[in-house]
């Protein structure tokens, strides 16, 4: 389309395809039909990055203002919006249980969200000093494990439930 796409994401059984745009947009599209879906304004600046539940109801959207939002993926509606990131939020990424979000920031920090309440749970800094982005995070499938990746620090490996790397 005439919008620059930055990330696309599917949902977990294949049926729907996200694509976030850098205007802010959000649309879902039906991966089947080929069909555009909806389309919402996710945040008042790019959409960085998103990513669905492991059940498929939630999607995760993160953004340059430094937020990141969580939605209902029938409704469209906004569940929550979670702040702390200092920077923009470069990647999302759920627990394979879907009670935790990760997310990837340019501030240097993986945070960890409690999908339920909203709270931060926990921070991962690789350095003393913010001084490098994180780019990327994941989880191992027995999310035990977390990697987080950025240009300068190279690939980091955390204890999910402690936090101590390792």
């Amino acid at each position: 389309g005439e919008h620059l796409a930055n990330r696309v994401a599917f949902a977990p059984d294949g049926s729907i395809l996200g694509v976030a745009n850098q205007d802010g947009l959000v649309t879902l599209w039906d991966v089947a039909s080929g069909r555009q879906g909806q389309s919402f304004r996710a945040g008042p600046e790019g959409v960085r990055c998103l990513a669905f539940s492991p059940d498929g109801l939630s999607l995760a959207t993160g953004g340059t203002d430094h937020s990141i939002a969580l939605w209902d993926v029938a409704t469209l509606g906004r569940r929550a919006v979670l702040l702390g990131s200092r920077r923009q939020v470069n990647c999302v990424v759920f627990s394979p249980d879907g009670r935790t979000l990760a997310s990837a920031s340019t501030d240097g920090t993986t945070r960890l969200w409690d999908v339920s309440s909203g709270e931060n749970i926990r921070n991962l800094t690789a350095t003393t000093v913010n001084s490098w982005s994180v780019l990327w995070v994941a989880y191992s499938p027995d999310g035990r494990v977390l990697a987080t990746a950025g240009p300068e620090a190279g690939v980091a490996l955390w204890d999910a439930s402690t936090g101590r790397r390792l």
